[in-house]
């Protein structure tokens, strides 16, 4: 049998199998259509409940329309044009395991945990930079220890020099530097001091020889113009001396060599030339070594800072404020702006006295939290910059707000409500709109009174005493809305029924 007559009886005899197959299904249609239009007249009312009871049987997990048609009817009643009350059999309230709390009144203190760390206090911290530069020749001595290794009180004390973590006192000598730049222009001001006692010495003799007519006018109005010269050139380097923080002392000084060089024909005193060139660095306040850059033999530049020194007794606190808190905050007086500041690592010790400031005006976009910036008073030097800590801040009662169990907020469509029982005897429930103003662990502050927010649906008020719903209110609200719907549907259709002709 060759190929392609091969292919075309395989071809032939799978087209009768299709046609075959689908001949059968729809015998198979038409016996099950003619069970069903002959079998339910046979069968009669009588066999319907076997057939629920058989289905029932095999599928119980399944329930059937009717149960779902009885657990849709309604169960409660809407009371009032408004809507929003609902009247529930004693059954329904029992299988709901209806509770309620009261409406309590928010006298109490609320406490507002911030997470933050501390830092130094940029506006107590300084930069010690020298004001020329030069070679580092010496660095401040501080009292010290000879051995960790012996105890403190058998530890011999010895000088060594300052370093990071050192505290110093304000005008102790931290290093010393030989500038050659100093020295240079210390002699340009004795030089000027020079030139110009020279110059004012060879104007006397002038005028006096310009009295017996020996020199002209103009040779006397020349020396006079280099007098002026010689005192604009003193003015000028005192004034860079000056602007180096030299003192009025340390001027005078280098006066008094110029005259002493003078009447000793350019002799120098040799005491001056051990200091002539050197440069104190002292610290400008009391604090502590954080950041040491120097050693003996450096060469350093006026761009470098030797030294940081920070006040460690008050330290910056930055703590993480979420953005729905911040009015809280913002509501408080300057004068109540407090905060107690507890160390994570030491929940059990006693809480530091603080205040904050300022609010960043940014929100983190992944925390959508904003910064708080304030202090603390660390006197006793118990914090670190760098610690985490938590700041709790206290919050007075406000009059306008009550306290409700977390469990009563019902969230429906993005807003708050609660169902207040209105009717004890006839179990009728009143949906509300509230605004929660700050939420804990098991309660919730609301406001009390209504308010206009722009932007935001007015509140219904909340009285203290009143009891809301707190299990149950979900349920409460789904039937709720199914009455309303209900409602709407049979005001729809009597409409449109008095439309018709």
């Amino acid at each position: 049998m060759s190929l392609d007559r091969f292919v075309e009886r395989t071809l032939r005899w799978e087209t009768k199998v299709w046609t075959m197959r689908l001949a059968a299904q729809r015998l198979i249609r038409i016996v099950v259509v003619l069970v069903v239009v002959v079998g339910l007249p046979v069968v009669g009312f009588k066999g319907v409940p076997r057939l629920k009871e058989w289905w029932d049987h095999e599928h119980p997990h399944v329930e059937s329309t009717s149960i779902l048609a009885e657990k849709a009817k309604p169960r409660g009643t809407l009371v009032g044009a408004n809507a929003k009350t609902l009247r529930l059999p004693q059954e329904v309230v029992e299988t709901l395991q209806v509770q309620t709390a009261e409406v309590q009144p928010a006298l109490m203190s609320d406490t507002l945990r911030l997470e933050g760390s501390l830092f130094l206090d940029a506006n107590r911290l300084v930069h010690v930079s020298p004001r020329f530069s030069g070679d580092v020749i010496e660095l401040g001595q501080i009292e010290g220890t000879a051995s960790d290794q012996i105890p403190t009180s058998e530890k011999p004390t010895t000088s060594r020099s300052v370093s990071f973590g050192d505290n110093v006192r304000k005008g102790q000598l931290l290093a010393v530097i030989w500038s050659k730049e100093l020295g240079e222009k210390k002699s340009e001001l004795i030089e000027a001091l020079t030139t110009l006692r020279f110059d004012e010495e060879k104007l006397k003799r002038l005028e006096e020889s310009f009295a017996k007519g020996a020199v002209p006018e103009r040779t006397v109005l020349d020396a006079k113009h280099e007098i002026e010269s010689d005192i604009i050139a003193i003015a000028r380097v005192e004034r860079t001396l000056r602007s180096w923080r030299l003192n009025t002392e340390q001027i005078q000084t280098i006066r008094r060599e110029a005259e002493r060089v003078r009447a000793h024909k350019g002799d120098w005193h040799d005491e001056l030339d051990d200091t002539w060139a050197r440069v104190e660095i002292k610290a400008p306040m009391d604090g502590t070594i954080v950041e040491k850059n120097v050693a003996v033999g450096d060469f350093v530049g006026t761009d470098l800072d030797l030294f940081k020194i920070a006040d460690l007794r008050r330290l910056d606190v930055l703590a993480h404020i979420y953005e729905e808190d911040i009015s809280l905050l913002e509501a408080l007086p300057p004068g109540q702006r407090r905060w107690a500041i507890r160390l994570n690592a030491e929940q059990q010790s006693l809480p530091l006295e603080g205040s904050f400031q300022r609010i960043g005006n940014l929100i983190d976009p992944a925390q959508h939290t904003a910064l708080v910036m304030g202090w603390v008073d660390n006197s006793a030097g118990r914090l670190r910059a760098g610690q985490f800590i938590s700041a709790q801040v206290t919050l007075p009662p406000d009059p306008d707000e009550v306290v409700i169990p977390l469990s009563a907020l019902v969230d429906l469509e993005g807003e708050s409500r609660v169902f207040v029982e209105t009717d004890s005897g006839n179990h009728e429930f009143t949906l509300r709109r509230v605004r929660p103003t700050r939420r804990r662990s098991q309660f919730v502050f609301v406001s009390s009174k209504p308010r206009d927010v722009a932007g935001q649906l007015p509140i219904d008020t909340l009285h203290v005493g009143e009891r809301v719903v707190t299990v149950g209110g979900v349920e409460m609200a789904a039937e709720l809305e199914a009455l309303r719907a209900a409602a709407r549907t049979t005001v729809s259709t009597e409409a449109t029924a008095q439309s018709s002709p």
